[in-house]
């Protein structure tokens, strides 16, 4: 599993409870998604989509570090500031398939896609670029699952 102390050790600047034994059971994108115990990563317009992602289930988030925090963030919650959080993202996967850390066979799931038809509905657009790399992180990180003989996680 992804635990709080991978992500810290990445991304050092961080407030909320530094909780070393927390585990994330998901990393997921799109706002909507719920997920138990997950690690939000904000792609668009954080300040909307982190209340919603907290509502589906994030525990923490990578939050950009040039933007301001809303004020509804409780203070316990885990964020973690980051130049980038597409490119977090990306080292956060790419740290997670090299620590190979499945424990009691339980895998942090990645869930990578962005449902573009209700983005649309909701006037928020994703630059196709981006769409574009996620749809790669995705294949990276279900060609490693199948590698490893588990179930791709969606």
């Amino acid at each position: 599993m992804l635990t709080y102390q991978m992500v810290r050790k990445l991304f050092p600047s961080a407030r909320g409870v530094a909780d070393d034994e927390m585990v994330f059971h998901s990393v997921f994108v799109h706002p909507y998604q719920q997920v138990e115990k997950g690690l939000f990563v904000p792609l668009a317009d954080g300040k909307t989509e982190l209340k919603l992602a907290i509502e589906h289930g994030a525990i923490a988030t990578l939050w950009p570090e040039q933007t301001e925090l809303p004020r509804y963030v409780p203070n316990p919650l885990p964020v973690f500031f980051v130049s980038s959080p597409f490119e977090a993202l990306k080292a956060i996967l790419q740290t997670y398939m090299e620590s190979n850390r499945v424990e009691n066979d339980t895998m942090t799931k990645f869930y990578l896609t962005i449902d573009v038809p209700h983005r649309i509905a909701e006037n928020h657009t994703y630059d196709i670029a981006l769409m574009n790399e996620l749809q790669q992180l995705e294949q990276k990180w279900f060609s490693v699952q199948r590698k490893e003989g588990s179930e791709p996680s969606w």
